[in-house]
């Protein structure tokens, strides 16, 4: 009979091991680790005392009074338990209309006093969570590190005229790395001023934001057209370019660009105007369209010499389109047309299974190197 392993108790485990299982339970919305501290007196002093657990700030942006009231003990909770460490802050935006929720019937209409004191209250939560205090003498430097925003489908123009443009345009964000904008932004303008030390922004489907500092910028990612702001050599330190399909950009140059991302989500119409790009080295392509690849203009870029390529599932109907003729073929066109001088090929699992995708990587006399999702193989399989 085998012998049952032996029983370890969960107050056994070395202190620096349960920091670290700890750490990568904790999740960004704190749900996770707030359960995890009703284990144990041992566990719920060691989550207490990390304030690495707890420099990750989500706040709702909710015209609920019971709703705001908990984001404010939360907030305050982790500022608290935080020990003056950078903070990651994610902010959602919900819509500031209940009857665009709930329909005209709704007793609580749109801009009732409930809704007008909770929108007051969440601009309270932010200028505290920026690190100032109801005393004016009392104010530091926001200690905001990243920054995320994500707009949930609703009216939120409420939100921007009373809460985010006085904000931000109030506040300097001196730490501040960076920026990124979730799913469909609303469509109005928002500036954040200040950033020095700003490297990465993401501006999603959203062209309306305008950042002051942006030389330090080393990744851009925006879908159709860019930044108002993108010209002029803005980006001096640009290296990785990450565009979302429609891309409309045939006018931008960018010389120190060396890293391009290609992404086509949605499966429409490619509408690809690609910029000029004199120095790309690298091109990285996720699509989940049969029709995409004939679409990329990648023949223009003398100087790439490395490509990647995925296929993603398709969000419509949840199938892989590369099982049909006709994408296997697309793909095996780009190929030959524009992956001539291409030296290393990084290709998806699915790609690589078709004897027509094969026959077209042994035509490309240049390829030196050729892995499958980042694993090297022989070119002779």
């Amino acid at each position: 009979m085998t012998p049952s392993p032996p029983t370890i108790s969960i107050n056994s485990l070395p202190a620096e091991i349960l920091d670290y299982i700890l750490f990568f339970a904790a999740s960004g919305r704190h749900t996770g680790i707030v359960d995890k501290m009703l284990a144990c007196k041992l566990w719920h002093a060691s989550i207490v005392h990390q304030a690495r657990l707890w420099n990750k700030v989500r706040l709702r942006f909710s015209v609920w009074r019971e709703v705001v009231s908990r984001q404010k003990q939360a907030v305050e909770g982790c500022l608290a338990r935080s020990n003056g460490s950078d903070l990651e802050v994610t902010l959602v935006i919900e819509s500031s209309d209940l009857q665009e929720k709930y329909g005209p019937g709704w007793k609580y209409g749109y801009r009732t006093e409930e809704a007008k004191q909770s929108i007051a209250e969440i601009r309270g939560i932010l200028d505290f969570l920026a690190g100032c205090s109801t005393s004016k003498e009392q104010r530091e430097v926001p200690r905001w590190t990243f920054l995320a925003i994500q707009f949930l489908k609703g009216y939120a123009r409420e939100w921007n005229e009373k809460v985010l443009t006085p904000f931000f345009s109030s506040h300097s964000f001196p730490r501040l790395r960076c920026v990124q904008f979730i799913d469909d932004c609303a469509p109005f303008d928002l500036s954040i001023a200040s950033t020095p030390r700003l490297e990465e922004v993401d501006m999603g489907p959203c062209g309306f934001i305008r950042l002051d500092d942006i030389r330090r910028v080393k990744r851009l990612a925006f879908a159709a057209g860019p930044p108002k702001n993108l010209k002029g050599g803005a980006y001096t330190n640009l290296a990785q370019l990450s565009l979302t399909a429609p891309i409309l950009c045939t006018s931008l140059e960018i010389p120190t660009v060396t890293h391009l991302e290609i992404y086509d989500v949605y499966g429409g119409p490619p509408a690809l105007g690609l910029p000029s790009l004199p120095r790309l080295a690298h091109v990285s392509v996720v699509s989940c369209s049969r029709i995409f690849y004939d679409a990329i203009p990648l023949e223009r870029y003398s100087t790439q010499r490395s490509l990647t390529a995925q296929y993603v599932r398709d969000a419509q109907n949840a199938q892989f389109y590369l099982r049909r003729d006709d994408t296997v073929a697309s793909f095996s066109r780009f190929l030959l047309r524009c992956c001539a001088a291409i030296e290393t090929l990084d290709l998806g699992r699915g790609f690589i299974e078709y004897r027509e995708v094969k026959k077209a990587v042994r035509q490309l006399l240049n390829i030196r190197k050729l892995l499958v999702e980042g694993k090297e193989v022989s070119l002779d399989d």
